[in-house]
């Protein structure tokens, strides 16, 4: 986690309701993220190709995310994902 509306887990305080997470990853490293119910995400691919569930995705790619309970992200290149989230 990098920013949060309360600063929590040491991340930058921000004056949103959105938690910011971004992941640097090698070729076949995999991080899941559970989403809470009533909330979204926004998923941003800023460099290299991602899995995210069972969609491709690479540079520049972002989607948005609703109604699911875990994201599972698995680099297939080494990658860098920035993930929002939102309500």
């Amino acid at each position: 986690m990098v920013a949060s509306r309360d600063g929590r887990e040491g991340s930058v305080s921000i004056h949103q309701a959105v938690d910011l997470y971004t992941s640097l990853l090698d070729p076949g490293e995999v991080v899941t993220h559970l989403c809470t119910p009533g909330r979204h995400a926004w998923v941003q691919v800023a460099r290299g190709s991602i899995m995210l569930n069972d969609t491709a995705l690479s540079t520049g790619d972002g989607v948005a995310v609703s109604e699911e309970t875990r994201l599972t992200v698995t680099a297939t290149d080494q990658a860098e994902v920035l993930l929002f989230d939102l309500p």
